[in-house]
């Protein structure tokens, strides 16, 4: 990754978020300035690499990119405890109506008690919301 930092450095560029690793391909979600910085990006990228690479820039529409970036922030801003209470109440059904587990069953699959699930759903949900209130006003 170093190569790729300092190419993303030497360009002005900006690298958004975390790096994605699969099967020896690593992508990295990048704010380029201008188009024609491409080219360059990528020669740097293999010219800096410490082992021999290739490296392609692929073009994504700005919005997905801010859209991307913006799920990023939310992401930071959940605690893991908020995390994982959200995945497994979505996981067990608890936002489907009518709900499959009840909030004592999710919290008790958990291994806690309602109280504490409840608290770190609420305080997840309104991260959530407050985050796309932001963005329907």
């Amino acid at each position: 990754m170093s190569g790729v930092l300092r190419a993303v450095y030497s360009t002005n560029s900006l690298i958004l978020g975390d790096c994605v690793v699969k099967k020896g391909i690593e992508l990295y979600p990048i704010l380029i300035p201008k188009y024609s910085v491409i080219r360059k990006l990528e020669k740097l990228v293999k010219d800096l690499s410490p082992i021999e690479t290739d490296a392609w820039i692929k073009l994504a529409q700005p919005e997905d990119i801010f859209k991307e970036f913006r799920v990023q922030q939310l992401l930071y801003r959940l605690t893991p405890s908020e995390k994982k209470v959200l995945a497994t109440a979505y996981e067990l059904g608890y936002f489907e109506w009518p709900r499959i587990h009840s909030s004592i069953e999710v919290a008790k699959y958990l291994n806690t008690t309602n109280t504490t699930f409840l608290e770190h759903l609420r305080r997840a949900e309104k991260k959530i919301i407050a985050t796309l209130y932001n963005y329907l006003s």
